[in-house]
């Protein structure tokens, strides 16, 4: 597997750290992972610095349905802060993060791990936004 991940239970924080070789499947199986495990809300940190694999647009779109598809069961994704050495795979994922938009994804590109960590860390403080209930 080329992915290994760690939950942080008390942060409510999942870290990625993937490494050659990948493809599409082992995001999804990835984010099964991440389903089993019971921290689907969690936030995520994404340290893709040592992956060199692009995914092409179908890719991207394969994996925004899945996480769609989920978030209808499952609820909303946690925030995914991803974080890229390369330019080229940088601009994959701000692509990804774009395509994003409007689904049940909410996704940031880094590339630096402290950074994204202080954004999700943000990101996590806010209050919930949304529709309120008025009595």
């Amino acid at each position: 597997m080329p992915y290994r991940m760690e939950i942080n239970r008390h942060k409510h924080r999942v870290i990625v750290t993937g490494s050659d070789p990948v493809d599409v499947r082992d995001v999804l199986t990835l984010l099964d992972r991440q389903i089993a495990a019971r921290a689907w809300s969690f936030g995520s940190l994404h340290n893709a610095r040592d992956v060199t694999w692009l995914p092409t647009d179908d890719d991207i779109r394969t994996i925004v349905a899945y996480v769609d598809r989920n978030a209808h069961t499952l609820g909303p994704r946690g925030p995914v802060a991803f974080v890229a050495r390369s330019s080229r795979l940088f601009g994959m994922a701000r692509m990804y993060s774009q395509l994003a938009e409007g689904s049940a994804l909410n996704a940031r590109v880094f590339q630096d791990i402290a950074a994204a960590a202080r954004w999700l860390d943000d990101y996590e403080s806010r209050p919930p936004t949304g529709p309120t209930k008025v009595a």
